[in-house]
Parts: structure tokens; sequence; C-alpha cells
């Protein structure tokens, strides 16, 4: 069985940590979308942006980037500060899933 792939958006450093422990399961990450406008640089530890490109991941800005035509299996938004719009789910061919406390 192959390993899930997914689109993940998120900004908060809990998002650093989900994103660490899906490459560690083995999980493909085609792409991040990360929010610019926010800096997290007085918490300990990487950004999400700063991580993704130690680890070779692909870097969006907007959720505009996304696009049908690089599907994943799952698009996951995990502490992301924005609304997601529906184009931005599209991309997940299994589903997708959103962590947002004020739902």
């Amino acid at each position: 069985m192959d390993k899930p792939s997914v689109i993940l958006l998120g900004s908060k450093p809990a998002s650093v940590v989900a994103l660490s422990i899906m490459m560690k399961r083995g999980w493909k990450v085609h792409a991040v979308v990360v929010s610019p406008k926010f800096n997290y640089t007085w918490l300990n530890g990487p950004t999400l942006q700063s991580y993704c490109e130690a680890n070779g991941i692909p870097v969006l800005t907007s959720q505009d980037q996304l696009s049908p035509e690089h599907p994943a299996d799952f698009v996951i938004s995990y502490m992301f500060r924005y609304r997601v719009k529906s184009a931005s789910l599209q991309p997940g061919t299994e589903g997708a899933a959103r962590d947002d406390p004020a739902v």
C-alpha cells in the first residue's frame, strides 16, 4: 500500500509538528501553503516555511496557487490563519480536513 500524499495549509508552530509527523510516517507532501503575513520568529524553533525549505517541500504563499492539476490524496488545513476556499479543497482526491476551533 502506498503512503498517502498531502497538501498542507498551515501557519502556526503546531503545523510544523503536524508536518514533521506526516513526513516521519512517509507521507508524500506535495506542497505547503503558508500564511506569510504572520510572523512567529519570536517562538523557539523553525517556522513552517523554513521547515519546508530545509526539507525541499514546495512552499506556496496563497491558496490561490493550488491547482487541481496537482492532485493529492488529502488537503489538510491545520492551524491555517485564513478561511479555506472551497477551490483549495479540490486537489484532495480522497478528502479534506481542517482543524479550526472556531467552528
